[in-house]
């Protein structure tokens, strides 16, 4: 089970018709609740497309907007997505294809309390080379793009850095929302395939 912290999942999308997708809105109650689909963009729907396609088992998606109307992720609705997830979810990993360059100490230990409970989260670096948080955590695995792979699906382990892992930024053609499919490059594209490896790990027994 894989939790996707981003700007909403277009279930209905054709590449989504063989994976169980649960969509989660944060409502005027100042709560989590499911929903049919809350949508800022396609951003989450081409990271779930990316997830699904490097994934070797059968998952299930829970999809949380933490984006505002300004498309922008909020850091708000991030602690609290993270903070209903340690109290209501049993999942496996967290792939957060976002980031915010503040260091709130809330979302710090939120994170280190989802690690105790062995949830592995996988956050995105800023493109632009900027720290981004929760991914310059040592409770999270923060993955950059770097020249050092040739292909895109290696990676390499950077040891004593704040990003644990780095891989290889090209081209892919995801799912989006309008239009149905777009290419896309960055950061946010290769978080998910890191996420999906350890799913491919966690699904053989390895523990870690």
């Amino acid at each position: 089970k894989v939790v996707i912290l981003d700007t909403g999942v277009q279930k209905n999308h054709p590449q989504f018709d063989r994976t169980e997708i649960v969509n989660l809105k944060f409502n005027d109650s100042q709560n989590w609740e499911e929903c049919d689909d809350h949508i800022v963009n396609g951003h989450g729907t081409a990271v779930a497309s990316v997830l699904l396609k490097y994934v070797n088992t059968d998952i299930q998606i829970i999809s949380m907007n933490i984006f505002n109307k300004e498309e922008e992720s909020d850091p708000f609705l991030l602690i609290s997505a993270l903070n209903y997830i340690y109290q209501n979810i049993e999942c496996d990993a967290i792939n957060i294809s976002a980031g915010i360059h503040q260091d709130f100490p809330e979302l710090r230990e939120v994170c280190s309390l989802l690690k105790e409970k062995h949830i592995k989260i996988v956050a995105a670096f800023c493109n632009s080379g900027l720290i981004s948080f929760p991914a310059a955590y040592d409770s999270v695995i923060g993955v950059d793009a770097t020249t050092s792979v040739t292909r895109i699906d290696e990676y390499i382990y950077v040891r004593g850095s704040m990003v644990n892992v780095g891989a290889m930024s090209t081209n892919q053609r995801v799912a989006w929302t309008d239009p149905a499919y777009v290419i896309v490059r960055g950061n946010s594209f290769i978080t998910p395939i890191i996420t999906a490896k350890i799913c491919n790990l966690l699904a053989d027994g390895v523990a870690f």
